[in-house]
């Protein structure tokens, strides 16, 4: 877009001229997102008007699709806290592809687009020719992967708390050390040793 002004004067609505670069609407929608189609206008590739016939902005965005623009990535070009930082950025490479998208999703003047274009660009598309078809067909199928989610989910749960505890009885036996030994064969024998010589007078200082 470039702005004209006659040498000499004041800039005013209407000796100012707006020059922009003119596009045709296609009579088909893109085939990926159902929106109308700016092309180059390759007859009068430039116009210019005065301010005061300019209707309304509207936003369109660049058919990547079609021109197959890829993602790159930008290295220092990132700022944090108005900082320059060396972390790389992704951004699109578009290509010199002039074929541009009306958004018809944009929240500013799309109703003034859907007055002014063909009724067939911007009519609402529907996702199925048979609503109460595909509700029915989704239904069925959710029927049908509900129970085995909820067996596999069962299933899963269970595995999780076999570990849980396998891991919590591993720590237990860890924590508490080995379990203890078997007593010795003359264990008994020496405890009745002892307690035959409590009854004995002349061992009586050895037990004080």
């Amino acid at each position: 877009m470039t702005i004209l002004v006659p040498e000499g004067q004041p800039a005013t609505s209407n000796n100012v001229q707006v020059v922009f670069r003119r596009f045709s609407v296609s009579g088909s929608r893109h085939p990926h997102l159902n929106m109308p189609i700016l092309i180059p206008d390759l007859e009068t590739p430039r116009m210019a008007l005065l301010p005061l016939d300019i209707l309304f902005p509207f936003n369109v965005q660049h058919d990547c699709v079609t021109a197959n623009c890829q993602l790159t990535m930008i290295t220092g070009v990132a700022t944090q806290e108005q900082i320059a930082t060396t972390l790389n950025k992704a951004t699109i490479e578009h290509k010199d592809h002039q074929v541009f998208i009306i958004n018809m999703h944009s929240l500013h003047n799309t109703h003034l687009i859907c007055k002014i274009l063909p009724c067939e660009l911007v009519a609402p598309v529907l996702a199925f020719e048979d609503r109460n078809a595909n509700q029915h067909s989704a239904a069925a199928c959710a029927r049908t992967m509900g129970p085995k989610k909820r067996a596999d989910a069962q299933k899963k749960s269970q595995q999780t708390h076999k570990c849980n505890r396998a891991a919590r009885t591993m720590q237990a036996t860890t924590m508490s050390g080995p379990p203890p030994g078997p007593l010795p064969e003359n264990g008994p024998a020496v405890s009745a040793d002892l307690h035959h010589g409590v009854g004995d007078d002349d061992d009586d200082d050895m037990y004080l």
